[in-house]
């Protein structure tokens, strides 16, 4: 059995892979309208939870047995070890790799890869190139300063926040601390200045954090890098600017009143590991909260939070299972977003209106990053059965990370209508509901979305070619996991029948997840 890796399955690709008298296509994606190709074509995404605790221990065993030897002061700084931080930043680089190569290995000992991508590949010459860079940056940097930091004396609780959407998710506890909480913005934020601007002008108090421009790695040049070490120390240097700047503005706010530090989905940044470093260095608390889905990946090993709030019992014992973690440190605090939910009323921020909201059958589509098999084949279906129907309204929101080339639309000449939901952040959670509780059917792919149309009884599918989904809540009525075109099909068949939500569910008398985390967070300050 011959095996071709890569990527993007692209008319390219296809080309060098048949030409080659390859058997199975292994790609992490494929170019829509590609046509009949003699191969297999496995989606290695399929595969994307084993591949990254695949991609998590090589890149451990790397620097444990090579890098680590060779460069030992790079990954310490005042007593904080930075190996961890930095296996965390650099596993993002090399993770979609991962996922070729445990799709491969799935094969068995036939198979005979004639074409893979390395999953450590590096430049000595760019190594050296780069080492060089960072040098010099080092001498016009200067030495290690911690930055002022206006935090004022009665303030025991931080919130640190990135943008305005984070901003949102934990209104509720900063106000459930009057006078205790500051608002604090790391250098990496996106907050536009009319963001700033209002939420001074509503009395919340902000610690803005600029960055660092000393670097944290010591006077060395090991030029003796080459090859998968090589590929280490790359990855390792684009991520250094990031760390050495969370040094700085970190210890600073571990050395100010801050009892408290609460963050937002830090478990997967090399930040949310230093933080919480320090913070066990200072005898104070980091509390992460959760954003998102979890599935089990190695995202989520090696974390350093005193407290990670999650959702349910069923969460937790997931992140038991692939963290490490004691159970002591998980703590079920509920869904921030749901708060969101329960008060939610519509906002008008959907570009249909409220005749059509009345008479129109409208799909929503929950986009995804790239062009995965999943998300090629559900909306080629989604499309072809679209063109037949006049009175059906498809509204496409884009993943807030996905890249319009990843975007997968209809040709302008199908007749779909087919409109665009890119709401600024200030919107995004209403505009979300807002979709949920207007369509007849809302189409996703494994996101938090379908936790949030469970909630609100928003008729929903889950789109994963595999046999069991990897949500841990699909229940086969308001949440459907569906792997086919034919049981997209009728799903689609059958959506005008669905009642839509029309509004939100009251949550009957469940306590809102913002007490649920105050009341955590409360003792931590007193103490």
């Amino acid at each position: 059995m011959k095996v071709y890796a890569c990527h993007l399955l692209n008319s390219e690709e296809a080309a060098k892979a048949s030409a080659a008298g390859t058997d199975v296509v292994v790609c992490n994606g494929v170019n829509p309208g590609l046509g009949d190709w003699p191969f297999q074509i496995i989606d290695a995404n399929e595969f994307r939870i084993q591949a990254s605790h695949r991609a998590f221990d090589a890149n451990r065993e790397l620097y444990e047995k090579q890098v680590a030897c060779k460069w030992p002061a790079a990954f310490a700084f005042r007593g904080i070890e930075l190996w961890d931080a930095y296996l965390k930043a650099v596993l993002w680089s090399n993770r979609k790799t991962a996922h070729l190569e445990e799709a491969i290995a799935s094969l068995g000992p036939d198979a005979r890869v004639i074409h893979r991508v390395p999953l450590h590949h590096g430049s000595r010459l760019r190594c050296a190139f780069s080492l060089a860079k960072t040098m010099l940056r080092k001498l016009r940097g200067g030495p290690f300063r911690l930055p002022e930091l206006a935090v004022p004396q009665e303030r025991k609780l931080g919130f640190l926040v990135d943008n305005i959407f984070g901003f949102n998710l934990i209104q509720r506890i900063y106000q459930a601390f009057p006078g205790q909480s500051v608002l604090v913005l790391p250098p990496h934020h996106t907050f536009k200045d009319n963001e700033i601007a209002a939420l001074k002008a509503e009395g919340y108090q902000l610690v803005i954090c600029p960055p660092a421009t000393w670097v944290h790695i010591p006077f060395t040049l090991p030029f003796v890098f080459g090859g998968p070490t090589a590929w280490y120390v790359q990855q390792m240097l684009r991520n250094e600017q990031a760390v050495s700047s969370c040094l700085a503005w970190g210890q600073a706010l571990m050395e100010s009143s801050l009892r408290v530090l609460v963050t937002i989905a830090q478990e997967n940044t090399p930040e949310g590991h230093i933080l919480g470093r320090m913070a066990a260095r200072e005898g104070k608390q980091v509390v992460n909260v959760m954003n998102g889905i979890k599935y089990g990946e190695s995202n989520d090993r090696l974390v350093q939070f005193q407290c990670w709030m999650v959702w349910d019992e069923p969460l937790r014992q997931l992140l038991l299972r692939h963290t490490g973690l004691p159970k002591e440190r998980l703590y079920i605090g509920g869904n921030l977003s749901r708060d969101n939910i329960r008060d939610h009323v519509y906002s008008g921020n959907i570009p249909v209106s409220e005749a059509e909201r009345a008479s129109k059958r409208i799909i929503s589509i929950i986009s995804t990053r790239d062009l995965r098999r999943d998300k090629v084949t559900a909306l080629a279906t989604l499309y072809t059965w679209a063109a037949k129907q006049p009175d059906v309204i498809l509204l496409y929101r884009p993943h807030p990370s996905e890249k319009e080339d990843s975007y997968y639309l209809p040709a302008s000449d199908s007749g779909i209508d087919i409109r665009m939901v890119r709401p600024d952040a200030s919107v995004a959670q209403k505009s979300l509901l807002d979709q949920l509780m207007s369509s007849d059917l809302t189409i996703n792919f494994g996101s938090t979305v379908s936790i949030e149309a469970l909630w609100m009884k928003a008729r929903c599918i889950t789109f994963e070619m595999k046999p069991a989904s990897w949500l841990y809540c699909v229940d086969g009525q308001t949440l459907l996991h569906i792997n086919s075109r034919e049981g997209l099909l009728d799903a689609l068949q059958d959506c005008r029948f669905q009642p839509k939500a029309g509004s939100v569910v009251s949550g009957d008398q469940e306590p809102y997840s913002w007490e649920k985390h105050a009341n955590y967070i409360r003792p931590l300050i007193q103490a």
